[in-house]
């Protein structure tokens, strides 16, 4: 078993995550290592939604031009894919800082806790796929460019939520974050249609996201072919 709630828990290093509060229901201990699948149609699908032929890392935006830019709602804005291990320091710092003041309250109220490294792990990691959002703020060189938003994302199997790396591939939705100016504006929307047109391209079988039910204290996930990401409960 694994945690499926997407960052902020404590990571111990024996692989249990550690709850600051009363959610056990959110706690799970991973007791053996995930097995890859025996489809390998299926892992060298995934693989290609993550590597270009030549092993570098695949740009899912570059296929779609179109949605690099936001200019709607008097914005105007710049899309960019990245990898998380490849984030400038500033980006990264931005989108902790927007995740922390935004989630924190939740991660704690739910009792499953927030911790700082194990977000910034989880946003920097090597497996995390960006959709990161700028504004230019008038600056004609980029020089002032500020990070106002962002997804995170992974392209993975849909068994990995139940440690079981098998199912069909699918894109893994962790995390929509928008600084308060720029909500309300169609800019949530655009990101997750987004994401939903490159797991088509990518030809990855659906988009998954987790949503909370605070009713419960518990982590969802939901999952849709069509439009997978209409429901998703975060700060867009």
């Amino acid at each position: 078993m694994s945690k499926v709630s997407a960052g902020g828990g404590k990571q111990g290093k024996s692989g249990k995550s550690r709850s600051k509060g009363s959610g056990a229901d959110i706690v799970a201990t991973r007791t053996e290592s995930l097995a890859t699948s025996r489809n390998t149609g299926v892992v060298t699908l995934l693989r290609k939604a993550l590597r270009n032929d030549d092993g570098t890392e695949r740009d899912l935006l570059a296929e779609l031009p179109s949605f690099t830019k936001y200019a709607r709602n008097g914005l105007d804005l710049a899309i960019e894919f990245k990898v998380g291990k490849e984030l400038e320091k500033r980006d990264a710092k931005a989108c902790f800082e927007m995740s922390k003041a935004h989630m924190e309250g939740e991660y704690t109220a739910s009792g499953y806790g927030w911790d700082d490294d194990d977000k910034w792990g989880e946003i920097t990691s090597r497996e995390s796929r960006l959709l990161l959002v700028h504004d230019n703020l008038g600056g004609a060189d980029g020089a002032q460019k500020r990070c106002v938003g962002f997804v995170s994302f992974r392209a993975t199997l849909q068994g990995e939520c139940w440690n079981a790396m098998e199912g069909s591939p699918c894109l893994f939705l962790y995390d929509v974050q928008l600084d308060a100016a720029y909500r309300r504006k169609g800019v949530g929307k655009q990101l997750l249609l987004t994401l939903e047109m490159m797991a088509r391209k990518a030809k990855l079988s659906c988009a998954r996201a987790i949503r909370r039910n605070s009713a419960r204290n518990a982590a969802q996930v939901s999952d849709a072919a069509h439009s997978p990401l209409a429901g998703t409960s975060r700060r867009s």
